[in-house]
């Protein structure tokens, strides 16, 4: 008996031994919380709480009574008599330049009409926006007004900022103007000018109508560094999603016959197969050598669903969401989600992998080897790295690798609170989290988090 009393005794000693070793072991991660600003829920409106690209500032429009402002990092703005989303657009919405240092929105004042705003802030700081006083609207650049039209619309910048373009009208023709230069070509309506990723090239949709007698025929094309595509009598709509290849060389667009419900895509300006749907917007692969859209068609009585990869069809599904497809970085490898027997699932180098209730946000590591996505299981979700599924809480989200690829973080919910879970492990609650995780390197991470109505940079080093 005194044995066994003694073999207890030195269990219980080891057990408060390994006890205070775990308590003397420095945490898997340091964390830090520095105060942004406060937000005060009574005046938010709506969903307009905006993070910066960086995900360090935060942004929204707040409203009393017949007023409303801006709210940047808990200091208030200018009240004005209504805040919109920019350059005149229905939501109320603030739009960050990429550095996150500025900030834009459009606003109405009492007197002459008149707003300001711009579509993207340019990374120079720029101050660029619209106006329109006793009927004359113009662009203006760091305060300088460009030239006077009667309709001025879809302004838009280069991806390196260094450039602008925007859609003008006058005496009924609409046209595009770059630069500060009228395009010489003059049409009936002018959509969307789009640059490609270098900046050095843009193309946009126009339309031009064609009177034969009694009748009036609408022809709809797509301009391409001046040049006019083919134009199509018979596309009532043509769809706005013209897209330029990573390397800017190649552009895609889609098309829809709506007299006779058809749609195809225009790729490098050859049309491919028709179908009865196609996505609105193609994918192309990082090296810009392949390109994958969604279709729909029903050749045998019932719709199926499929990926078109570089003119080939691939596996039939009961449907395919035509906005979850995804090359990896390296381009060898295509994942996408589909759904058979009402069970949706993510097919990745064409093979299916575990069926769930829904699938969401795919995503491949920077090394192209690992693959990651949201999963919900009888009313859970969690999130399937390699396959393997983590836990299951109430909502799990946006998961993202770090640049080694070894590091998987994304954010969780139990209960009332929220928190960052990296390989596995759960870190500090918050009432909410306002954006993803973002990795600064391999073992550093951060993210803005809300805590009694209080915004924090939550700064994050893994051990």
């Amino acid at each position: 008996m005194r044995g066994k009393g003694g073999l207890v005794i030195a269990i219980a000693v080891l057990a408060c031994v390994a006890a205070a070793v775990r308590a003397q072991e420095k945490p898997e991660r340091e964390v830090s919380d520095k105060l942004i600003g406060k937000i005060d829920v009574r005046e938010v409106i709506g969903r307009s709480i905006t993070v910066s690209p960086d995900a360090k500032h935060f942004a929204y429009v707040a409203s009393s009574g017949c007023t409303q402002w801006v709210v940047v990092d808990g200091n208030k703005g200018e009240k004005y008599g209504m805040i919109t989303g920019l350059l005149g657009g229905d939501d109320s919405t603030v739009s960050f330049s990429p550095d996150g240092k500025h900030v834009a929105y459009s606003a109405y004042k009492r007197g002459p009409e008149y707003w300001y705003g711009w579509e993207k802030e340019p990374t120079s700081g720029k101050m660029v926006y619209m106006t329109k006083r006793w009927g004359e609207m113009c662009v203006v650049v760091d305060g300088k007004e460009g030239e006077k039209y009667d309709i001025v619309k879809c302004v838009t910048f280069s991806p390196d900022s260094k450039r602008i373009a925007y859609v003008a009208g006058r005496g009924g023709k609409e046209f595009a103007v770059v630069d500060d230069k009228e395009e010489k070509q003059q049409y009936d309506s002018v959509s969307w000018p789009v640059f490609s990723p270098d900046g050095k090239r843009l193309a946009y949709q126009a339309s031009v109508e064609r009177k034969e007698g009694p009748l009036t025929t609408t022809e709809h094309f797509v301009v391409v560094d001046g040049k006019e595509g083919e134009h199509y009598s018979d596309v009532a709509v043509l769809i706005l999603s013209i897209v330029f290849s990573p390397n800017s060389k190649r552009v895609a667009y889609s098309l829809w016959k709506v007299g006779l419900d058809r749609r195809f895509m225009v790729v490098d300006g050859i049309r491919e197969k028709e179908y009865k749907d196609v996505g609105l917007t193609p994918v192309f692969s990082p090296d810009s050598k392949h390109i994958a859209y969604g279709a729909r068609k029903s050749d045998t009585g019932s719709f199926k669903s499929f990926i078109v990869l570089d003119g080939k069809e691939q596996n039939l599904y009961d449907d395919v969401d035509f906005d979850e497809i995804v090359f990896s970085p390296d381009s060898k490898r295509l994942a996408y989600k589909a759904s058979a027997e009402r069970k949706w699932f993510v097919v990745v180098d064409g093979k299916e992998e575990k069926r769930y209730d829904e699938v969401w946000w795919i995503c491949f590591s920077p090394d192209s080897k690992r693959l990651a996505y949201r999963a919900c299981a009888d009313e859970n979700d969690l999130v399937v790295v390699d396959g393997d599924e983590g836990k299951r809480y109430e909502a799990a989200v946006f998961p993202v690798f770090s640049p080694d690829s070894k590091g998987v973080a994304y954010l969780a919910k139990r209960g009332d609170k929220w928190f960052v879970v990296v390989n596995g492990k759960e870190g500090k609650q918050y009432h909410d989290i306002l954006c993803e995780v973002t990795f600064d390197s391999d073992t550093a991470l951060h993210y803005l988090a809300l805590s009694d109505n209080t915004v924090y940079l939550v700064e994050e080093r893994l051990k």
